[in-house]
């Protein structure tokens, strides 16, 4: 990381602010790669643990800019939405507002007051063009997003294989995250899911049953205008069990069973 333009002054700062993602965040050295920040591996002795730190993933963003020459948000457009017929979604930041017809669409955030009670929220705060935010969507775009992936028409089958492939610490152990994706298990059922939040505006669950076959293979993607679907985690853990909408699906969908 420390090759890329820009990257030893945000270390720096960084570092500098300290706080609950950087405090050991270990960045100063020609250690750190792009995988331990795609696998959230970044924190303390680079590959060792998993810490799950957005601003660092956000900064994945430059190395692509870089290296393509083209902003991210553009890479984004051409290289995901495009091909997976996402037309409902588009990037946002300081610099690109969305087109008017997704504007006017979007929908409109709320947000618990002190006493309890709802209450509509101010409209999200512009942000930059990182890679761990930014993406406006409707839920069909995501099921259009799940299928390309799915069909090969975003990556080939190995590269998406490796997104799926937990990280692992030196010394084999395996650990609860791949390239961008939670993972896990339930019932002997490999799982991949992400979350997205924006607090007192809006919350996202994205699960993914990654079975052997088709039939084996279902999603689950939820959108809300609040923080509602946000359950209680660690930074160091993956704990899908404790969010009701994700066990009310897998308990909806059970594994199938071979005949005998």
């Amino acid at each position: 990381m420390q090759r890329y333009r820009d990257f030893a002054e945000f270390c720096s700062a960084a570092r500098g602010d300290g706080g609950v993602f950087f405090v050991d965040y270990s960045c100063d050295g020609d250690g750190l790669t792009l995988r331990h920040v795609l696998s959230m591996t970044a924190n303390g002795a680079p590959g060792t643990r998993f810490w799950y730190n957005p601003p660092s993933y956000s900064w994945a963003s430059r190395p692509m800019a870089e290296v393509s020459g083209r902003p991210f948000s553009n890479l984004v457009d051409s290289l995901v939405l495009q091909p997976a017929g996402m037309h409902q979604s588009a990037r946002r930041h300081r610099r690109l507002p969305l087109p008017p017809a997704i504007e006017a669409a979007l929908a409109v955030p709320y947000h618990h007051d002190s006493s309890g009670h709802l209450v509509r929220s101010d409209p999200p705060p512009p942000q930059g063009d990182g890679a761990a935010g930014g993406v406006i969507a409707s839920a069909m775009d995501l099921a259009r997003f799940d299928v390309a992936l799915a069909g090969d028409r975003l990556i080939n089958p190995a590269s998406r294989s490796a997104l799926w492939e937990p990280a692992r610490t030196p010394d084999g152990a395996s650990l609860p995250y791949g390239l961008g994706w939670f993972l896990g298990t339930r019932d002997g059922r490999r799982l991949a899911w992400h979350t997205g939040l924006w607090e007192e505006r809006y919350s996202a669950l994205y699960l993914k049953v990654l079975g052997e076959t088709p039939a084996e293979r279902i999603t689950l993607i939820l959108l809300a205008n609040s923080e509602s679907l946000r359950w209680p985690t660690h930074f160091d853990e993956a704990a899908i069990e404790r969010s009701p909408f994700a066990t009310a699906f897998l308990d909806a969908f059970p594994a199938r069973r071979s005949a005998r």
